[in-house]
């Protein structure tokens, strides 16, 4: 509004109405881009509980991070897997997405202030990062687990079927009602049957999210994909 030297939100409104590529660039704009490694450690000592679930045919097993901003979460389920779960399952397939191209382009760098690894475990941190100036670069062995493309979640269809989507402090925290459950069904069609949705600690799903996915017994922020 500054820089079009608007003084009203209803002005501002008018002009968006009148000129409708101002509309297309807001959520270029509004999108937060900043998250942590390890965020919300409670839901990602869930993962524990719910991988055997998902990984018990002996496929590898394939992940979509939607919404990936600059690369934190999605390397930090490449991590977990790698500490965690791979030699029981074997390899994974990692696929993160965002609208935002320099958000990507930070993810495909994969260098971090120490501040966004404050929450990560010591011993990961200390194992697959290294020390950069006063930044960290993550481990290359880490890096090529995961795939990153630019996409937009609710216009462009998505590359399913997945087992496990996350998507966290996106969808569930800034949408309205019923865009919320427009993307719902999105992330529901992305996964195949019996999947599981991961969503932010502070985040819920609301009744009609419900009747789509049932809350995962003993794993707090993860959802499985109702028939």
């Amino acid at each position: 509004m500054t820089e079009l030297g608007i003084a009203s939100f209803e002005s501002y409104a008018d002009h968006i109405r009148l000129h409708p590529e101002e509309g297309e660039r807001l959520p270029d704009i509004m999108h937060i881009t900043v998250t942590r490694f390890y965020r919300d450690a409670t839901c990602w000592e869930g993962l524990g509980r719910v991988m055997p679930g998902l990984a018990a045919s002996g496929r590898k097993v394939r992940f979509l991070s939607a919404g990936c901003c600059g690369g934190e979460e999605p390397y930090t389920l490449a991590i977990a897997w790698k500490e965690l779960f791979e030699e029981r399952f074997g390899p994974a397939d990692i696929l993160a997405v965002d609208m935002d191209e320099a958000g990507l382009e930070r993810a495909r760098k994969a260098v971090y202030d120490k501040r966004s690894l404050r929450e990560l475990p010591d011993a990961w941190r200390e194992r697959w990062f290294i020390a950069s100036g006063r930044r960290l670069h993550l481990s290359p062995e880490i890096m090529s687990m995961v795939r990153f493309e630019r996409l937009h979640l609710v216009n462009d269809a998505l590359p399913g079927s997945f087992d496990l989507i996350m998507c966290r402090n996106l969808f569930f925290t800034y949408f309205t009602e019923d865009r919320r459950f427009r993307a719902a069904l999105v992330l529901w069609e992305a996964l195949r049957p019996g999947g599981a949705l991961m969503i932010g600690e502070k985040e819920g799903l609301g009744p009609r999210e419900l009747d789509i996915f049932t809350p995962w017994p003993g794993a707090r922020c993860f959802f499985r994909r109702a028939a």
